[in-house]
Formats: structure tokens, C-alpha cells, sequence
């Protein structure tokens, strides 16, 4: 069974989320996706659930019922045949949970408001937060005919905790605290999502009558948990892929600051070629659709000023740092910086703002796969 990028991706991101544990992947054929190595035992087995040979444990797993892939990882002395098992057995449930999700076309495939949140996650994952990858699978096909409101959670006095602490495990701790409540209030995947953005909390929530209410217990609780305050900006309900973007970008511009950079972690933080990858699984109709009113401007670009684009990829990849930027394509940091500000003024956007140096990345990754189709 030849497994999709997709699915290569949202798998090797789950292992690195979910274990310590080095756990290996391999076609049914035995060959590791990753490296040279061959794996004979593979090879000259038909598994149906997992197995044990000599020191090492194989889990078989299915996507849509039909085994996709084989995963292996070495017993560790200490650990005796019981817990391996279990452990294995809840792997390859929760494994094959996820790839469900991530294989379910059943909303379609159109590109909506919340496939572009997926990717500004994708973006932004730098730490352990998101490491429900089951959530994430199921925001792929969320049900986006429901009207929902972005929720904008700011902790009073955050800042200033953040600023004043020369403790940042204690900070660290204190976003986790939060983050844990936003998603303790999550009652349904279907109906409700939260994110940490920087220091501050995206709750993306749908609309009902019990929408004030709802907020107010997730306020109290904060307050019970870390004797603060919190604020709630609540957004205009968000239809369309359009209408989303506006109010996020609106949200996050009115209320942006600069504590999360006494955490030491990046705003950005791009895998080499990891979002392309993920966006190669997208539909040549549905790239079509989000780079449509760019696409002219992009193919303009694309031919008469190729250095613009490298040095925005780059700029981006290196977390919008003009002097990293220059070290890595060993040009001059103005240099850097007059072509992102060319690169502006020809697509009317302003790419120092994180927001629109993201969108414009995306779009040129889904520009690039469809020129190379074509």
C-alpha cells in the first residue's frame, strides 16, 4: 500500500509528539522510509497485529483497514513483556484513531478557514503544546458550515508576569495551566478548538446560546487556577475562508506584543521543506482557490524577479531575522531587507508583519507545486 506525504508527515510528527522512544517506520516491504536501513524480518513476514522478535517490538499499522506501514522499536531492559505490549497496543489504537481522521474526506476537500489555522499551527509548533495530534487530524475536516467566533483569551497582568520573571519555567508552566483549561472546556472536537498564539489564547468557539456563559466559567476558572484575571475579545462570527482571516489577523495585530520573546522560543519555527510537504497533498483545484487572486502577481514575480521569492522563503524559514537571513544566503542584511521591502510594495503587503509574511510563504509554497505540475 503506498502511503500519501500526508500521512508520512502527520505520523513521523505524532512518534516525535507523543514518545521518547526511538521508533523506527518502515514500508511492508521492510525498507525505512527515513534512512538505508532493511529490515529482513519485515520482509518475510505478513503481520496482523503486533509482534515480538528477539529484542525488538513490531506494530502493524492500518489506514482505513488495510495495513499501511510497520513500526519498530527496541525493548529497553527495564521494561518487562506486559507493559511493552500494552504500550504497543495503545499506540497503534491511538495511531490508527488519528490516521482515520486525517483520511476522512467526508467534508470534502475544500481549502475553509480552518485549514488555514491547521497550517499557522503547523508554523508555530516549537514545543510539546500541541501534542494531541488527534485534534489536529479533525480540525483537517471540521465541520465549517457551522458558525463560529474567535475568541481572544488575555490573561490580566500577563504581560507583566512575563516581563518581571526571571523564572520562565515558571512562565512556561503558567501558559501550559492555561492552555490545559482552554482545552479541560473543549467539550466536543466538533464544536470547539483552543490554541496558544505567542502569550495570549485563541479560542475558536461555536455560537450558541450559551456563549457568554461558557466564557465566564472558563474565566472563573482561570482565576481559581493562577489568581488572575482574564479578558475576552470576542470577534464577528466567522463564515467564510475571507471573513476568518480578516478577524484573526484583525485579533492578533490589535493585541500583539512582545513578552513571548523572554521565552527564548521563536514565533516561527519551519522544518526544512515541512509545510511544502504537507501542502503537496492539497488538490490542484483547491490550490487553485486559495492562491487565485495572487496568482498573477505571483507568475509576474516568479519571472523577472526570482531573488525576491528566495530571500522571502529564506526570510521566513530564518523567523524573520534580516541577519540570519543574510548569513544563510550569504548576502548583505540591507540587502535582505530592500528586497523584502520590494517584495512588499509589488504585492501591496506588508511582509515585516508576521501575518502577512505567512500568507504570502503558503502561497508561494502552493505557486511553486502548481508550476511544477505544470
Amino acid at each position: 500500500m503506498h502511503i500519501s506525504k500526508l500521512n508520512l508527515l502527520f505520523t513521523k510528527k505524532f512518534l516525535s509528539d507523543i514518545t521518547m522512544y526511538q521508533i523506527e517506520m518502515f514500508d511492508l516491504k521492510g525498507n525505512n522510509y527515513f534512512t538505508n536501513e532493511f529490515d529482513l524480518y519485515i520482509s518475510q513476514t505478513q503481520f496482523v497485529d503486533v509482534a515480538e522478535n528477539k529484542n525488538e517490538i513490531y506494530i502493524p499499522i492500518a489506514i482505513q483497514e488495510e495495513i499501511g506501514f510497520i513500526l519498530r522499536f527496541k525493548k529497553v531492559d527495564q521494561m518487562n513483556s506486559s507493559y511493552t505490549l500494552k504500550f504497543a497496543t495503545t499506540l497503534k489504537n491511538t495511531l490508527e484513531t488519528s490516521l482515520d481522521f486525517v483520511n476522512d474526506y467526508s467534508y470534502g476537500g475544500k481549502i475553509d478557514m480552518l485549514n488555514d489555522f491547521l497550517t499557522e499551527l503547523l508554523l508555530r509548533d516549537t514545543s510539546d503544546l500541541f501534542n494531541n495530534l488527534l485534534e489536529r487530524a479533525n480540525l483537517l475536516h471540521f465541520d465549517h458550515s457551522v458558525t463560529r467566533r474567535l475568541v481572544l483569551v488575555d490573561i490580566t497582568h500577563f504581560k507583566k508576569v512575563v516581563r518581571n520573571s526571571s523564572d520562565k519555567t515558571e512562565v512556561q508552566e503558567n501558559l501550559n495551566t492555561v492552555h490545559k483549561i482552554l482545552k479541560n472546556s473543549i467539550y466536543s472536537y466538533s464544536e470547539y478548538a483552543a490554541y496558544l498564539y505567542d502569550d495570549k489564547f485563541v479560542l475558536f468557539k461555536k455560537e450558541s446560546n450559551n456563549f457568554e456563559q461558557d466564557l465566564l466559567g472558563i474565566r472563573e476558572e482561570i482565576m481559581e487556577e493562577l489568581a488572575l484575571g482574564s479578558q475576552f475579545v470576542v470577534s464577528r462570527p466567522c463564515l467564510t475562508l475571507e471573513s476568518y482571516r480578516t478577524e484573526f489577523k484583525k485579533m492578533t495585530e490589535l493585541h500583539e506584543n512582545f513578552a513571548r520573546k523572554n521565552l527564548n522560543t521563536p514565533i516561527f519555527f519551519v522544518d526544512d521543506n515541512q509545510i511544502e510537504l504537507l501542502l503537496t497533498s492539497v488538490s490542484n483545484n483547491d490550490q487553485h482557490f486559495f492562491i487565485s487572486n495572487s496568482f498573477p502577481i505571483l507568475t509576474e514575480i516568479s519571472k523577472s524577479n526570482h531573488d525576491l521569492i528566495e530571500t522571502l522563503i529564506q526570510f521566513f524559514k530564518n523567523n524573520m531575522d534580516t541577519k540570519k537571513t543574510s548569513e544563510s544566503m550569504y548576502i548583505h542584511k540591507n540587502t535582505v531587507y530592500y528586497r523584502i521591502k520590494k517584495l512588499s510594495e509589488l504585492v501591496n503587503s506588508d511582509l515585516f508583519q508576521p501575518y502577512n509574511c505567512t500568507f504570502l510563504f503558503i502561497q508561494l509554497c502552493l505557486f511553486r507545486n502548481l508550476n511544477l505540475q505544470s
